[in-house]
């Protein structure tokens, strides 16, 4: 397994994590710690830092892996406006020996897209979203003054970092279930994130930060804090 497929979902992750409690803002901050699991087995560490202020949202997620003796480690850089409207994404980092960087600047109906592969050959280029796109991600104002309701979606699309495609995305609330993280189980509000890209199952707590997230058996990621 090519390393970077086993981070593919972690680029919507860092889009989608955390929102906001039910009945009270949640904090400006947050950090965490998570496990990364590939088919049962611990394959590498992840942390994650939150930042809110009353106009835009910033995740930082930064992995550290090894899946078949290659080492990767990469940083997502996303920075949102409230609403889920995104401004800029940043992935880089360093597979094997070999550095990669990739960004995204939205502005005026478009995104500036740079690709620097690990072969050092860089590419540019300015692309616009499919006609008619929604671009921002409404399923961020959940729980942050919208309380979604069992069966609740939200679809737009989402510019992928990682590859430069653009991918419909739509998140569904299916409730609140106890999760088993690790030798506990919690109590979590369920959402299932369907995308060009693949599905995903993704387990939020009250400030809808992420404490577990399973792209269909193949990668987990569970809090470890």
């Amino acid at each position: 397994m090519n390393p970077l497929t086993a981070v593919a979902g972690l680029i919507t992750f860092s889009v989608l994590a955390g929102n906001a409690s039910q009945t009270l803002e949640r904090p400006n901050k947050a950090n965490y710690r998570y496990k990364m699991f590939h088919a049962g087995l611990q394959i590498g560490d992840a942390s994650y830092d939150r930042t809110l202020t009353a106009t835009d949202r910033h995740t930082l997620l930064r992995i550290s892996e090894t899946v078949e003796g290659v080492t990767l480690d990469a940083v997502f850089d996303d920075l949102s406006k409230r609403d889920g409207t995104p401004l800029k994404k940043v992935f880089h980092g360093v597979l094997g020996q070999r550095p990669f960087s990739n960004s995204a600047v939205f502005a005026d109906g478009s995104v500036d897209f740079t690709l620097q592969d690990v072969r050092g050959e860089t590419r540019q280029a300015t692309l616009k979203p499919p006609a008619n796109a929604v671009l921002a991600d409404a399923s961020q104002t959940w729980f942050n003054g919208v309380t979604p309701k069992k069966g609740d979606t939200a679809t737009f699309t989402n510019f992928n970092v990682q590859n430069g495609k653009w991918e419909l995305t739509t998140t569904t609330f299916v409730g609140d279930e106890e999760t088993k993280v690790g030798a506990k189980t919690v109590s979590t509000h369920h959402l299932h994130v369907k995308s060009d890209g693949g599905e995903m199952e993704m387990y939020v707590d009250d400030s809808a930060d992420i404490v577990v997230m399973d792209q269909l058996g193949s990668l987990r990621l569970e809090r470890a804090d």
